[in-house]
């Protein structure tokens, strides 16, 4: 399961670059992680 954080939208000339902040939730029978995740995505 993941949540949404922060998201922002930066322009350039070629492409715009979206920073995604994502709160992941990892859950398993035996375990459980929680951690935060930062990602940048391009899209072209």
């Amino acid at each position: 399961m993941s949540r949404l954080v922060k998201a922002e939208q930066c322009s350039s000339r070629s492409s715009s670059i979206h920073v995604l902040q994502m709160e992941i939730r990892k859950t398993n029978c035996e375990w459980r992680d929680r951690f935060m995740q930062t990602a940048v995505v391009m899209l072209i």
